[in-house]
């Protein structure tokens, strides 16, 4: 029975006449609490008192559940017995015994699937006795599952019966073996089926039971709460809780529940210990990647890499720092490719070779000259040198008293020749001359006549206003072009002194020469232009 009262107790801050009035209508309202708590403690003990008959009732469904498992174990070994006859008398006709072992074999499994009904009818049973505070009805329907499961451990039994009788009637007609064994085959498949129902009604007891025990729980918290009311409106404490077990903790929504790693958010723990604590992924995945402790390498051979081996060791140990890299056998023959020295005598036949070559030196005697050359024929050199040092004495006698370099004219290349020379054959001189010479424009130019006897400077872009003629001397003549520009008009000063016949024609683009000759009798300059016809 629900509990409605409310009270609405006075409070030190209320008025005078609003406390009075709070505190009579509260006084009120315990009188009607009161009666209230009375009928919920009542219905509460009526509860509870359907509670203890409902455990007695799972109590008694576990004795039927214990019974029908003796029965089931009867069954069983029934048809354990049949199994064995047909066996027995299985040479007296092999398809009336192959027909009875399979009847036998399905009568065992009918009776194991019966003795499996019977377990889950005992723990049914035990959840039942565990849960004594499930409400009635509760238990009423666990009863009657385990009466169910009864009925069908006896339908076992007595297709396990029909399938004996059928290897029986096997073993005395053997005509009629194949028939029995069809029938005793479709009693087995009977008992299957049975006690699969049988195990059925086992579940619905154990579903029923566990929602009993719920009620009963639901139907105590209640109690206690009422209770924790009662207490509360006379001035109490908190609601009592009723009790759990160690392996629960009591939930927000007023439930005990397992305490477990993942009530606590960490379902991916494992409560190992030290030593056999799990390998992540990432770790396994390095350790894949490594070389076991007991890895070893072979020595390498000349067929395959491996490890160096001790012979091998020594051998590399014994050859000496800075030793000469392997190389080809034409590059350790190469001399140019070695360094240090080497005896004459570890070189076979180098000495005998060598006795028969001439010396690096040879002395000669200072005989006179001669104008012999040396003999054609094989000769030993140091005599071929003596007579070569006799032709160059010879040759440097032959030489002696002749003019020196300097004092000859000839007749090829550059030459400074001093003072006057007179020629008896000119004719051997034609065509001598001296080249022009092409100075740049200039109004004040200085023409070198020790140069050169032919000036030729740029065409005239202004006025000449003076000329000068160094080095030069007596009978020299020179000659001077002088090219007017597009313009015209450029005159020209001649050399200070001169005496110069003609006028120049100072058209656009004309060309003039002067010709002059110094002369040794006037000491100056004296001479004529020369107009070139345009």
């Amino acid at each position: 029975m629900p509990i409605t009262t409310i009270i609405d107790p006075p409070l030190p801050g209320d008025a005078p006449e609003v406390f009075d009035a709070k505190a009579f209508a509260a006084w009120s309202a315990l009188a009607a609490l009161g009666g209230e708590i009375n009928a919920s403690s009542a219905e509460i003990t009526t509860k509870v008192s359907q509670a203890a008959g409902s455990a007695t009732a799972a109590a008694n469904s576990a004795n039927a559940a214990d019974a029908s498992r003796a029965t089931a174990d009867a069954s069983k070994n029934a048809a354990a017995a049949s199994a064995s006859t047909a066996t027995t008398k299985a040479s007296e006709a092999d398809a009336s015994k192959i027909a009875a072992a399979a009847s036998a074999t399905t009568a065992s499994n009918a009776a194991t699937a019966a003795d499996a009904s019977k377990t889950s009818a005992a723990g049914s049973a035990t959840t039942a006795t565990t849960k004594a505070g499930e409400a009635a009805a509760s238990a009423t329907t666990a009863s009657g599952a385990a009466t169910t499961a009864t009925t069908k451990a006896g339908e076992a039994s007595n297709s396990a019966t029909t399938a004996s009788a059928a290897a029986t009637t096997a073993t005395t007609k053997a005509g009629e073996a194949s028939a029995s064994a069809t029938t005793a085959s479709n009693a087995a498949t009977t008992a299957t089926t049975k006690a699969g129902e049988a195990s059925n009604s086992a579940t619905t007891a154990t579903t029923k039971a566990g929602e009993a025990s719920a009620s009963a729980s639901a139907a105590e918290q209640a109690k206690l709460d009422a209770q924790a009311a009662a207490q509360q409106a006379a001035g109490g404490g908190e609601p009592t809780i009723i009790a759990g077990t160690t392996g629960q903790y009591w939930r927000g929504d007023k439930t005990w529940q397992t305490l477990n790693s993942a009530a606590v958010g960490l379902g991916n723990v494992n409560n190992t210990s030290d030593a056999n604590k799990p390998v992540s992924t990432a770790q396994q995945a390095a350790l894949d990647g490594k070389a076991a402790a007991s890895h070893t390498h072979a020595d390498a051979t000349t067929g395959a890499s491996g490890l160096m081996s001790g012979a091998d060791k020594t051998k590399l140990g014994g050859i000496a720092t800075g030793a000469t890299a392997n190389a080809t056998d034409a590059q350790l023959r190469d001399r140019a490719t070695h360094t240090g020295s080497q005896a004459i005598s570890t070189v076979t036949g180098l000495q005998t070779a060598l006795d028969g070559k001439a010396a690096d030196s040879a002395a000669l005697t200072d005989a006179a000259g001669t104008a012999t050359l040396p003999a054609t024929t094989a000769e030993p050199v140091a005599s071929r040198l003596q007579v070569l040092r006799n032709n160059i004495k010879q040759a440097f006698a032959d030489l002696a008293g002749k003019a020196a370099d300097s004092d000859v004219v000839k007749l090829t290349g550059a030459q400074t020749v001093a003072g006057g020379k007179t020629f008896s054959n000119r004719s051997s001189h034609a065509g001598a001359y001296t080249p022009s010479l092409t100075p740049a424009h200039s109004a004040t130019p200085t023409f070198d006549c020790a140069a050169g006897n032919v000036f030729e400077p740029a065409t005239m872009t202004g006025n000449v206003t003076s000329i000068t003629l160094s080095n030069a001397v007596a009978g020299q003549t020179v000659q001077i072009r002088f090219q007017q520009d597009a313009t015209g008009g450029r005159t020209v000063a001649v050399p200070s002194g001169a005496k110069v016949d003609g006028t120049p024609d100072t058209g656009a683009n004309r060309v003039n020469w002067l010709v002059l000759t110094y002369s040794s009798r006037g000491s100056r300059w004296e001479g004529n232009w020369l107009v070139i016809p345009s």
